[in-house]
């Protein structure tokens, strides 16, 4: 039985799969983690950053990181919220069925 299972995956098995795929997450981890070190340590001089409404003294890295991380969670939050809004809208839609024309119009 196992031997049908093989053949049908053109002789792959599904471990050799599994292997390759945490092998290839593995590699583009380490480069990320490469990239994220050089980039760190090109941009450590220390700058001043002026917010909204406070001006902070750090280095270049950290104030690419926090814009980094509030782009993410402003991202989230706009999607979460179309992503709600249009469940209410589907939620209105199903209450208010829209009936065909009778004149075809």
């Amino acid at each position: 039985m196992a031997m049908a299972n093989s053949a049908d995956r053109g002789g792959r098995s599904r471990g050799s799969f599994f292997r390759k795929l945490i092998g290839i997450r593995t590699v583009v981890g380490l480069a990320a983690l490469v990239l994220a070190i050089v980039f760190i340590a090109e941009n450590n001089q220390a700058i001043r950053i002026h917010f909204i409404l406070f001006t902070t003294h750090t280095r270049l890295w950290v104030g690419f990181l926090v814009s980094l991380v509030l782009g993410a969670l402003l991202g989230q939050a706009f999607f979460s919220f179309r992503k709600m809004r249009g469940r209410q809208s589907d939620k209105q839609a199903s209450k208010n069925p829209v009936t065909p024309d009778p004149a075809g119009r």
